[in-house]
């Protein structure tokens, strides 16, 4: 009969078998070896994921940060653009119409202040600046000023703008001057009309 003394130094197969193998056996340091080069391979892919996130979402913030700031730049672009036009805007329509309203000046310094007018012009319109919408177009009033209404008979000219007694001009679609307008008005025929 076994002590217990005798039962606790009972050893495991695996046990017995790892007590036979020396400690400095070529495969058992092989294995130990490839353990431990697989744990590094582990920790190191998951460095390169984490790395390889932290990259990706790094790209996809200065991305979204490039775009913002080519928006702000747009934004700050089309502002001054509005700003530049704005300067320039009243002294040329105060130009023309002082062309429109000349008596008594001689033809040809005429033509000369029309020449300066257009240049004025052209460059107004490479800085974006457009016409409102006029004759035949519906009343908008974020681009119209109604000046007045007029009646109309046919019921598909009702709120359309018959006649433009100033010209609207805009910029970057922000109004610069509103056109001044007369609005159809069409009014139903009242049963005791004929």
């Amino acid at each position: 009969m076994q002590s217990a003394e005798d039962e606790d130094q009972v050893e495991t197969p695996d046990e017995a078998a790892e007590a036979e193998v020396p400690a400095d056996d070529p495969v058992v340091l092989a294995e130990q070896r490839a353990a431990e080069l697989a744990q590094k391979l582990k920790d190191t892919e998951a460095r390169l994921r984490a790395v390889s996130k932290a990259f990706t979402d790094q790209k996809g913030e200065m991305a979204e940060f490039r775009q913002r700031v080519e928006r702000q730049e747009a934004v700050r672009l089309q502002r001054r653009e509005f700003e530049v036009a704005q300067t320039f805007f009243e002294p040329v329509q105060n130009l023309r119409r002082s062309l429109a309203s000349a008596t008594d000046v001689p033809p040809s310094f005429l033509e000369g202040l029309a020449l300066v007018q257009q240049q004025f012009d052209e460059a107004l319109l490479r800085l974006g600046l457009e016409r409102v919408a006029g004759v035949g177009s519906a009343f908008d009033p974020g681009v119209h000023e109604a000046i007045g209404t007029a009646p109309v008979d046919d019921p598909a000219h009702d709120g359309l703008v018959l006649m433009v007694h100033e010209d609207g001009f805009q910029v970057g679609g922000k109004v610069l001057q509103a056109a001044k307008v007369v609005i159809g008005r069409h009014l139903p025929a009242t049963p005791g009309e004929a």
